[in-house]
């Protein structure tokens, strides 16, 4: 997945997930589809903004170790996809990161405002460990960007960069 410093097929050399499927932990399309879905958005001049929610697996990966992450992905896209509108599409950036697209007119401030909300609400996540259930908040934070600001879909690559984590 391009996020272990090795680039696999469907990842970037940043680690951004660039496949059109939904092949990923999540079971949402990749990234690739979400550059496709605001490039169509930028042509027709839909209103609308990019939101990345970054989960914070870091603190998850160093006490249950790499097998917690991808039930933690999971709920986290669960409970997002819950959380957001029905026209609203959330898609799989990369391991740690996921992208919603919004085609909607509302006011910048409101609307940072709800995702505020979300990226706020206590994730409580039940993953296995050891063959236990065990219980962790998962952290989420966003980062939004008004379509209209985009040039060009591709600099989304840019904006929500994501760098590779070298194994050591």
């Amino acid at each position: 997945s391009g996020v272990h410093g090795i680039q696999a097929a469907g990842s970037s050399p940043l680690g951004v997930d660039t496949s059109l499927a939904n092949d990923n932990a999540a079971g949402l399309r990749g990234g690739g589809a979400a550059i496709k879905h605001v490039d169509r958005m930028i042509r027709s001049r839909t209103p609308g903004y990019t939101v990345l929610f970054r989960i914070d697996l870091d603190r998850i990966r160093g006490r249950f170790g790499a097998d917690a992450l991808q039930d933690c992905v999971m709920a986290v896209s669960i409970y997002t996809v819950r959380s957001l509108r029905n026209d609203d599409v959330l898609y799989h950036w990369s391991d740690s990161t996921l992208l919603a697209v919004l085609e909607t007119p509302a006011d910048e401030k409101e609307l940072s405002a709800a995702m505020g909300r979300i990226a706020g609400s206590p994730r409580d996540v039940s993953i296995q460990v050891n063959g236990h259930s065990t219980i962790v908040r998962v952290p989420l934070t966003f980062e939004m960007t008004p379509i209209s600001r985009l040039g060009d879909a591709k600099e989304l690559f840019k904006i929500y960069a994501v760098e590779p984590k070298v194994s050591s």
